[in-house]
Order: C-alpha cells, then sequence, then structure tokens
C-alpha cells in the first residue's frame, strides 16, 4: 500500500492519504470515472432482484393480516415504495458525483471516526435481516423434510418449537457459515435462476389457489377488519418504507460505479416502484386467494406453500425459497455488516471474523419472535429496526444538500487529522442529532404513552435527525464552512473526475 500511486491529468493522489490505513484503501477510495459502467438497465435490474425475496411477498401479506382488503394492502405498498425512493435518490447523489461508499459519504456528518455509529446502527438492522432471512430457509428446509417424512415433527419440543424446526434452523444457518468461509462465488450458478424460478412457482402456485377460490370476485370483494382506517394504513406505509431503509442509507455504494448521476436516477425510478409492488401483489393476491380457501391469512408463504396437494410444486417451492434465501442473504445481510464491523478494528476483525460474528448475532436478537405474528413483523423488524434508521438518512441528507450544499473537500474524507476530524474525529452535531432521532423510534416500545408513535418511527426519526442537525449547525457553525469546502479540488460539476489508481505494490 505504501507504494500506491495514481494520476488523472496532473493530479494525484496525496501521499498522506495513502498512509492513511485506518481510513483509505481499494474498497474505500473513490471509482475513477472511467471505470464507472453502470448504466440505467444496471440499476433498474439491481432492484429487481433485491425486490424479488420472500421479505417482499410477506410485507404486502402482512398488511392483510393486520386489517386491509387487497387494494388498500397494494396502496400502502405503492405509496411507501415511492416515498422511500426520495431518500435514496437524495442519498445516491454523492455516489455519483463522488464515487465514495457510504462509510465514506457519511465522514462529514458524523466525523471519520463517529462515521462508525451510522455503520454500526445499518449494520445491526442488516444483522436482523440475516435472522429472519435464515429462519425462513430454515423453515422451508424443514417443511421439505415433512413433506417427505410426516415423523420428522413429532420429535418433541424444545423452547417452544419442535425439535426439527431448530435443527433445521441450524442446518440453514450452519450452510450460510460454510458459505461465506468456504467461497460466497459458490452461489452465482444459483443467482441466476433463484429469482426467476421463484416467480414462475408462485405464479403457478397463484393460478392454482385463484381456481380453488372460483376466481377473482372472492378475492376482491374480501372485507376489512380493521377499527380505523388510517392508523392502520398509514403504519403499513411507514412499514414499507422502513424495509427499505438499510438502501436509503447506504445507495452510494452502487451508485458509485454510474457512468452519469442521471443514469442512477432514472434506472431506480423504473426498478423500485415497480418492482417491489408486482412482487407485493403477489403476495396480497395469494394470501387473500388462501384466506378464501383455508378461512384464515397465512403470510408466511413457506407455511402456505406446505398446505398445497402438488408434491411437485410444494417441493419446487420450498428450495426456491431456500436458494433464494441463501443468495439474498449472502449478498445483501452479510458483505455490509461484516465490512461495516471490520472497518471497526481492522487488525482484529478481519472479513470473514466480521461476517461470523454478524451470523451470531442474528441468533442473538432471535428471529423467531420477530416472525411470530404480521404485528410483530411490521412494529418491531418494519417499523422498529427499519423506521430507527430513518434518523440517518435525514442527517445525510441535511449535511449533504444543505449544509455542505453537495460540495465536499474530496481528498479530505481520507484524512484523519483534515478538515473532517472535528472534535478527536467525531462531528458531535451528527451523533446527536442521530441518537436523538433513533431513540424517538423506539420510545413507543419503552413508554406506553407513546405507542402510537411506533407506526409512525420512520417519519419521526427522520423528521428529528433532519432538522436537528439543521439547528445544531445553525447554533454551532462548522468552521470549515467558513473557510469554503473547496480546497482546490473539483466540486462545481456533476461529476467529480477521481484520479485513476493502481493499487498494485511496486
Amino acid at each position: 500500500m505504501d507504494s500506491l500511486s495514481a494520476s488523472y491529468d496532473e493530479a494525484t493522489v496525496p501521499h498522506d492519504v495513502i498512509r492513511e490505513h485506518r481510513l483509505f484503501n481499494d474498497d474505500l477510495a473513490p471509482v475513477p470515472t472511467h471505470h464507472r459502467s453502470w448504466g440505467t438497465y444496471s440499476y433498474s435490474a439491481l432492484w429487481i432482484s433485491m425486490t424479488h425475496q420472500i421479505p417482499t411477498y410477506m410485507a404486502g401479506s402482512s398488511l392483510l393480516a393486520m386489517g386491509l382488503n387487497w387494494w388498500q394492502a397494494l396502496l400502502a405498498v405503492a405509496i411507501g415504495s415511492l416515498l422511500i425512493l426520495i431518500p435514496i435518490l437524495f442519498n445516491s447523489h454523492v455516489g455519483s458525483k463522488y464515487g465514495i461508499p457510504y462509510p465514506v459519504a457519511v465522514r462529514p456528518a458524523f466525523g471519520v471516526h463517529g462515521a462508525n455509529v451510522a455503520a454500526v446502527m445499518r449494520a445491526m438492522v442488516a444483522v436482523a435481516w440475516f435472522g429472519i432471512q435464515t429462519w425462513l430457509g430454515g423453515s422451508a428446509i424443514n417443511q421439505l423434510l415433512l413433506t417427505f417424512d410426516p415423523r420428522w415433527d413429532h420429535m418433541g419440543l424444545v423452547w417452544g418449537q419442535p425439535l426439527g424446526t431448530w435443527i433445521a434452523f441450524s442446518l440453514f444457518w450452519l450452510l450460510n457459515v460454510a458459505i461465506i468461509y468456504k467461497g460466497m462465488n459458490t452461489l452465482k450458478r444459483f443467482e441466476n435462476w433463484a429469482g426467476p424460478s421463484i416467480l414462475a412457482v408462485f405464479l403457478v402456485i397463484l393460478i392454482m389457489l385463484v381456481n380453488k377460490a372460483h376466481g377473482f370476485g372472492p378475492i376482491f370483494s374480501q372485507p376489512t377488519h380493521y377499527r380505523s382506517f388510517w392508523p392502520v394504513f398509514l403504519a403499513g406505509v411507514a412499514a414499507m418504507m422502513g424495509m427499505w431503509s438499510t438502501l436509503s442509507l447506504n445507495m452510494a455504494d452502487f451508485t458509485r460505479y454510474a457512468q452519469k448521476p442521471k443514469q442512477q436516477v432514472w434506472g431506480q425510478i423504473f426498478g423500485l416502484p415497480t418492482t417491489m409492488t408486482f412482487f407485493a401483489l403477489m403476495g396480497i393476491l395469494i394470501t387473500s386467494a388462501g384466506e378464501k380457501i383455508y378461512g384464515h391469512f397465512i403470510w408466511d408463504p413457506v407455511q402456505l406453500i406446505s398446505l398445497l396437494h402438488n408434491r411437485f410444486i410444494v417441493v419446487m417451492g420450498l428450495v426456491s425459497v431456500i436458494i433464494l434465501s441463501l443468495s439474498v442473504n449472502i449478498a445483501a445481510n452479510v458483505v455490509a455488516p461484516a465490512n461495516d464491523l471490520s472497518n471497526l478494528w481492522p487488525r482484529m476483525i478481519r472479513f470473514s471474523t466480521g461476517a461470523l460474528i454478524t451470523a451470531v448475532l442474528s441468533i442473538v436478537l432471535r428471529p423467531w419472535t420477530l416472525l411470530s405474528s404480521a404485528s410483530r413483523f411490521m412494529g418491531i423488524m418494519l417499523n422498529g429496526f427499519g423506521g430507527s434508521l430513518g434518523s440517518i438518512a435525514g442527517v445525510m441528507i441535511a449535511d449533504y444538500w444543505l449544509i455542505h450544499r453537495r460540495q465536499y473537500a474530496l481528498w479530505e474524507l481520507y484524512r484523519s487529522n483534515g478538515r473532517y476530524r472535528f472534535l478527536g474525529g467525531w462531528n458531535w452535531r451528527g451523533v446527536a442529532a442521530t441518537l436523538i432521532g433513533f431513540s424517538a423510534a423506539w420510545i413507543g416500545w419503552i413508554i406506553p404513552a407513546f405507542k402510537d408513535l411506533i407506526n409512525y418511527s420512520w417519519f419521526i426519526s427522520f423528521g428529528l435527525g433532519f432538522f436537528t442537525h439543521l439547528m445544531l449547525n445553525k447554533l454551532w457553525p462548522l468552521n470549515s464552512l467558513k473557510a469554503g469546502e473547496g480546497h482546490g479540488e473539483d466540486v462545481s460539476g456533476s461529476v467529480v473526475r477521481v484520479p485513476a489508481i493502481d493499487f498494485d505494490r511496486k
């Protein structure tokens, strides 16, 4: 690393930046402009792959279990997807302009060391999602074994669950860990067909259930069963936003590869709301049809698939759930938290160690309780964990767009004693604003008088983070803004041209 060199016209990577091993390496360095190859289709395809997962299905089906009918649930999904797209696009700009990833993009708002607070908070939500995907995959293995041997479920109870369920969960958990350690590339051959196969299987299941329910008429005439519409509907909208709250923070990890900022904008506009709404619609219609046939809402697709009488469809559906849960888990819920944890203590925690910590913590969070009911899934996972990240999104948008006016001093982001060091590496304004918004998202779980705030946690968390950060910077303005942000770097254009970086040792 000491011999790292760079060249773009006359520009070079400053030598003091090269020596910042904690803040600058090949993963954190800005992507050179000629290496940014992602276009509009790339971002649409990215969202297609990310939305085709079981939690998307469950997000739609859980709304039915909460009392909404099919069109109200679909409307909540569509509105939530469009609303969360706004902070996603706002926080995507810094990546497409400077070519920097999320851990670097938050350094002006939190400080070069305080940025770890934002990274760890995002990592913990990813850990929770890892646990959920692992429990779903284990449930699919359990049901698959039951399909061939009904005695599998008759081995007694352990901690309120059949012993076979714990064995299946442990097998799937160990499979995730084995792939992390032995070769994540082995999943590549499955990822290309896992998403399309689950779509095909769910389409077949939808046709079967609609036919058995005597058409769409009974499904579309399904009544509502809630006390008041707006609290349930707005909670559903907030839950859909909470589902993608992690991407509202770290989308710069992907947009740093955009050829042009407008391409990632249009790609995401075409990709997220459409595919999210479509796949959630499948969950809504299948769950509605299931209610007409079985007499109650079965919002968990693994349980619903296991009730079908066609063994071939059952096996194909469960195998698809297993492969899809495995590929999504590794790609979406391991890489980010493992890197975040590794960045805390790079000499002590390697990527593989960070991944193992992620897997262990996912058990501590007890994912089986998060999926025990639709209300728990929406309340704790989507509106709790997901909603609490709204404060970071608010701080990031306020800092980049209003306080620094989209102008960061690029190489200062990598200097431990530079402009963004603040007080010992911490920008207390951003940290304080984040903690205030984060606390508000969870206060309803601690103080019963504020229980109703749980349903609006993302909005409250975002608003407090956004306005608190603005207010603190107004009362205690940054000295760096008085001196100007440019520092001799090109910050006026839509894209900052970054030097081509050669990381090969000489």
